[in-house]
């Protein structure tokens, strides 16, 4: 009774998203607590072994790197794994994860994203009027936010506990037998050096500013 508790509790939090009228605040903030009640879950799974979620996938189109890198980073730090793939000259990620764990990572990934997206114009548009240019702003905006991002989600990952559950590898295994690890990298030219240190200055506050409220995660702020 407990787990169903639990899990319709994640299920409410994981509802909370902006298209049913949430802010992204609202909706980063109860993504996080649904993957606080996803770790009390799976670890009363533990003492219960015939209560057992699905590894499931989701693939989402994606094809620049720092997007992949961001999806990596939620993946990571949510308890699934990552992977980017070429189908019929489009590139895809794919969200590898136990259901909760995967609805989780995927709903996280794209309110990031979305801000991440809205930071990166607004940086656009301040680099036009300051210099003429914004060639290299979105690449330095992304890379100080994903910064923030890796930091602040690896702390909520390391005080949680979470870990890639053994299934979740072997579904890999078991599917993808010649996967082959390789490491994104992102560079960039731009045209002032200025610009660009702004841009990834703001960046990394703007992530840091959303992922490491210190409402999220917490009772007394949801």
């Amino acid at each position: 009774m407990e787990n169903e508790k639990i899990l319709r509790k994640i299920s409410a939090l994981l509802n909370v998203t902006q298209e049913n009228g949430a802010t992204v605040e609202e909706a980063l903030t109860a993504a996080k607590k649904a993957q606080e009640l996803i770790a009390k879950y799976h670890f009363n799974v533990l003492e219960n072994p015939t209560e057992k979620e699905n590894v499931g996938e989701k693939n989402i189109a994606g094809s620049r790197k720092w997007i992949q890198i961001l999806a990596n980073i939620v993946c990571q730090n949510m308890s699934c794994r990552f992977i980017a793939f070429t189908e019929n000259h489009k590139t895809f990620m794919k969200f590898i994860g136990r259901d909760s764990d995967r609805l989780a990572a995927v709903k996280t990934f794209q309110m990031l994203l979305s801000v991440c997206q809205k930071g990166i114009a607004k940086e656009k548009i301040r680099a036009k009027n300051s210099s003429g240019s914004s060639k290299g702003v979105e690449i330095a905006y992304a890379t100080g936010f994903i910064k923030a991002v890796e930091e602040e989600m690896g702390r909520q990952c390391k005080a949680l506990m979470l870990v890639v559950p053994s299934e979740v590898d072997e579904h890999i295994q078991k599917n993808y037998p010649c996967l082959r690890t390789v490491r994104a990298t992102v560079t960039y030219q731009y045209r002032n050096q200025n610009d660009i240190e702004i841009a990834k200055s703001n960046g990394y506050r703007d992530g840091k500013n959303l992922v490491g409220q210190k409402k999220i995660g917490s009772d007394s702020h949801v």
